[in-house]
């Protein structure tokens, strides 16, 4: 996707990372592989999982795409028959729980005639609806900084921009919490008010957008349908967004 870019050299550059690493199986650092998830390239999933064991990769994450442009909305994998699963809890739906089961040809049908038949859904004791309501950025631990080492929460708050969901147009606010210059990001993990900042989104209350018909709420991130701003988390670390 990325203009200039080869995947041969890629694959090339970290299979050298990982000669060069010291120590065994557990070197740093750690070889993660991010796969963003399209209509066009799904089908190369498995392939790719095969690669990142080749690559002693320690984790493979798999994204949704952000459409930039509105070609790339047409790639989205999480259109309106992504509302069949039930990813909302209700006490109003009833419950479907599974058991861990072996997915082969006898299983894989009936398994996805079931999680497409309007049921809250849990799996193995894990409720579907309710693991939706995370960041998994803040999750991980791990913050995102730009080219001029400026700090955010994750890479889509870096800077301004405008992607496409479903049929609306949506303008996103860079939400920036510091510099990595500044001497306070040395100890930022021990800072109260970036603990806190951390402690706020961990509570936050996601809006349902990916399971909803979209609103006019959806042209920005500054409000969302559950009355949360974007100024709630403006004081991190001293700065103001």
């Amino acid at each position: 996707m990325r203009l200039g870019a080869h995947l041969p050299l890629v694959i090339e550059n970290v299979i050298r990372l990982r000669r060069l690493r010291k120590g065994g199986h557990f070197a740093k650092p750690e070889i993660d592989v991010a796969f963003v998830a399209m209509k066009r390239n799904i089908h190369e999933l498995p392939e790719m999982l095969q690669l990142a064991r080749r690559l002693d990769a320690r984790q493979f994450k798999v994204s949704n795409v952000l459409p930039y442009t509105e070609e790339l909305r047409d790639e989205i994998l999480y259109a309106q028959e992504f509302r069949d699963l039930t990813y909302m809890p209700s006490r109003r739906i009833p419950r479907l729980s599974l058991p861990k089961i072996g997915v082969n040809g006898q299983t894989s049908a009936p398994l996805f005639e079931a999680l497409h038949g309007g049921y809250n859904v849990s799996l193995a004791g894990n409720n579907l609806g309710g693991a939706n309501d995370v960041c998994e950025f803040i999750e991980s631990g791990s913050i995102s900084i730009g080219w001029d080492g400026s700090v955010a929460p994750c890479l889509p708050l870096l800077h301004t921009h405008t992607h496409y969901f479903k049929g609306w147009q949506h303008q996103v606010k860079q939400h920036i919490l510091g510099n990595i210059h500044e001497r306070i990001w040395l100890t930022c993990g021990s800072n109260p008010d970036y603990v806190q900042y951390r402690e706020r989104v961990h509570s936050f209350a996601f809006a349902p957008c990916t399971a909803c018909g979209g609103c006019e709420l959806l042209d920005t991130n500054e409000e969302d349908c559950l009355g949360n701003t974007f100024l709630r988390a403006a004081a991190v670390c001293g700065r103001r967004v």
